[in-house]
This record gives structure tokens, sequence and C-alpha cells, in this order.
């Protein structure tokens, strides 16, 4: 048999017509990608053709609704212009609370964001809102209903703790993920700063900031924090931090350098971070180093710089 097309109804370019709703009680919304809808049940047809809108009308209305209205009388005319107002009506109703909802939202990931830049409890997102409340209703104390508006508008943003919670959360992720994306575009190759230190729950936390250029300019960000749980040896470090890389598709042939702190489980001639040759050999064959070019290691402790400056002083001839 021939090889033939697949019918594809989006590229037929059919239109609704206007007297399928006086035929068949049904209009078509005006957005995109609308479908025909019946006045009177509101459900939708999938294609615009007359034998499908004639179909669901004279299976599910035509009996009743030509009785109480007989086609092309005035009647049947005033009860269709009364649906057409009243669906309407429906839909600038679900459109400004949708709208309204979505602009809650809004500022509700704008507070949170603040509240995770200032790193205060995310508590602090509720007082923030009852301290927004308190400032509208003092300014527009003169204008009655202008400070109404204002005040419902406001106490409609969601600011509880869990609601900043999971806030930052999606905030976070979309933050990670334009990051990882930018790293994958980068043609040009970046640098690792790595270092590892205890958390209050005293479990170790690995953190890898990346340094490359996107293009414009050269950026600095945090690429991980990585819980090290037990024992954090050279070994562990590599296989968390590998493991990482080949999750989010990272090129390891990017790195350029490597920065530690030059503890012994970084730098250790056998079992160290960065003696671990299995990174470009074994455990990542996908990510391969390019031809020549070989990472450098520089080992810097991170506190020192603030060992440093308690300990430097300017003396006056």
């Amino acid at each position: 048999m021939a090889n033939t097309k697949k019918r594809k109804v989006d590229f037929e370019n059919r239109q609704f017509k206007s007297d399928w709703t006086d035929r068949f009680c049904f209009i078509l919304p005006d957005h995109a990608k609308a479908k025909p809808t019946c006045l009177i049940c509101t459900q939708t047809v999938a294609v615009c053709k007359t034998d499908n809108l004639k179909r669901h009308f004279n299976t599910m209305h035509a009996a009743s609704f030509n009785a109480n209205y007989p086609p092309e009388s005035d009647q049947r005319k005033q009860k269709i212009a009364n649906m057409i107002t009243s669906c309407k009506h429906s839909v600038s109703t679900i459109s400004k609370s949708t709208s309204a909802q979505e602009s809650a939202t809004a500022a509700s990931l704008q507070v949170s964001w603040n509240v995770a830049k200032a790193k205060k409890p995310f508590a602090d997102a509720e007082l923030m809102k009852s301290c927004a409340v308190a400032m509208v209703s003092e300014v527009l104390r003169h204008d009655e209903k202008q400070k109404k508006t204002a005040v419902e508008l406001l106490k409609q943003v969601p600011l509880s703790a869990n609601t900043a919670t999971r806030r930052v959360e999606v905030l976070a992720a979309d933050c990670i993920s334009h990051l990882l994306t930018d790293l994958k575009k980068a043609e040009a190759i970046f640098s690792l700063a790595i270092d590892s230190s205890c958390d209050r729950t005293d479990m170790e936390q690995l953190s890898v900031f990346a340094r490359f250029f996107d293009g414009k300019t050269f950026r600095e960000e945090l690429l991980c924090l990585l819980p090290l749980t037990g024992r954090t040896t050279g070994e562990i470090i590599f296989t968390e931090l590998s493991q990482f890389f080949v999750k989010n598709g990272l090129d390891v042939g990017k790195i350029v350098s490597i920065v530690t702190d030059g503890a012994p489980s970084m730098v250790g001639q056998h079992k160290g971070l960065v003696s671990q040759r299995l990174w470009v050999e074994e455990e990542l064959e996908v990510c391969r180093l390019r031809p020549g070019v070989i990472p450098s290691v520089f080992n810097f402790p991170a506190h020192l710089g603030r060992v440093c400056a308690r300990k430097t002083t300017t003396k006056q001839p």
C-alpha cells in the first residue's frame, strides 16, 4: 500500500461560521487555540466542522431546545444573546481571578527571593506582609476605597513560612537549572574551587564553585553543595563529584584548573581527589579531556584570607 500522509486538522485552516451560533448554539471564544463551545452545556468540540457541531446539538439539546425556542424565532435569538452575555461574563470573571492569583504568586516569589537573599528566616515573610498592610492602611487612610482594594490584594499574597519555603525551593531549582544550561553552552573552559567543611549538624558539606565565561563576562557561581556522609576520603569526594557531573551532563573536558584547600583528601598523591586519573579514564568515559588539555591544580587554604586579615597590620614609620 502506498505511503499516505497522516491527516493533520491543525493545517486545514477551518474557520468558525457565524450561522452555527443560531443553528447549533455554539460560539468560538476569542483566545488562542480556542475550540467551539456549546452555550447550553459549555462542552467543546475538537474540530470546527458542521457535522461535529450538529451531532452534538441533535444528540444533547435539539429536542428540548427547539421545542422551547423554535428555529429563527425571536425567542430563540433573545435566548442565544442572553447565553452569549452570560458566557462572556463567566469567562471575564475567571480571567480576572486567574490574573489576580498569578499576580499574588509573582509577589510571593519576589518577597521569598528577597528573604532568601537577606538570609532571613522564612517566617519573616509573613511579618513583611503584615508590615506592608499596615503601611498601606496608614498611607491611604484618606482614600477608603483605594485603601480597601490595596489591603485586600496584599492579603491575597501567600507568605506563610511553608509557602516561603516552597517558593525558595522553586527559585533555587530555577537558578541551578539556568546555571547548568549556561555551563553547557559555554564554549570556553572553566575552573573549579572545591572546599569542604562541617555544618551545625556535624555533616561534611562539599562546596564547589565554578568560574566560567558566558560569552559576555566572567562569572563565579556556586555550582553545588554536596553532603558527604561517613568518611570524607578523596575517593568518596571524587565519586560524589563525578556523579554530579554525569547526572547533569556537564563536560569535564572543559575544566582547566582545580583549586583546593590543600587537605590530604584533596591533593593526596595516591588517593587524593586531584590524583584520581579515573576522572578522565574509567568513571567518566563519556567526558574525556580534550587532547593536550591537562587541568592545573592550585592549593590555597580557604581560610587563609581571614587569618591574614587578622594578622596583617599597618605600621606607621
